[in-house]
């Protein structure tokens, strides 16, 4: 069973992945519209641990999903956002807004004192370069990891 987290259904709900034939279904749809013809196909089965990340559903419908981990790095646990994609008609600050908060929240959760990602995508990198126009990679405590931060490439 998913861990649905109340995000507002106007605009969809961030649940955790839970590993279930739906999430990996609804994930493979996604990757195909993030990835288009590059997309990992059928054939190469996708294992989507429970706990690695996140869907964004609209009602039934997935929209988007974010892949995270939890590590320690050096003196530091870090949540590391490995991918995120929301379709691009769903885009909208509300949406980015509520995924910052419950990615905040269950951080907190993990005990991490900070969140990181890395300029993978078009998006991040907008992301990335707002913060800090020379860098491929962010690492913040998590007390600066807030919406006016995220958002300001979206």
């Amino acid at each position: 069973m998913n861990e649905s987290i109340a995000t507002g259904e106007k605009y969809g709900r961030w649940e955790l992945i839970s590993g279930n034939k739906k999430d990996k279904e609804d994930l493979r749809i996604l990757d195909m519209a993030a990835h288009g013809e590059e997309h990992r196909g059928p054939e190469e089965e996708q294992e989507f641990p429970p706990g690695s990340g996140m869907i964004l559903r609209q009602g039934d419908t997935p929209i988007g999903f974010t892949f995270f981990d939890v590590d320690d790095y050096s003196d530091k646990r870090v949540l590391f956002i490995s991918f995120l994609f929301v379709l691009p008609e769903n885009r909208n600050p509300t949406l980015m807004a509520q995924f910052v908060r419950e990615l905040k929240k269950y951080a907190q959760d993990q005990n991490a004192t900070h969140v990181g990602w890395s300029s993978g995508s078009r998006e991040m990198d907008r992301v990335t370069r707002r913060i800090n126009p020379d860098a491929n990679n962010m690492l913040l405590p998590l007390t600066e990891f807030d919406v006016g931060v995220f958002t300001r490439g979206i």
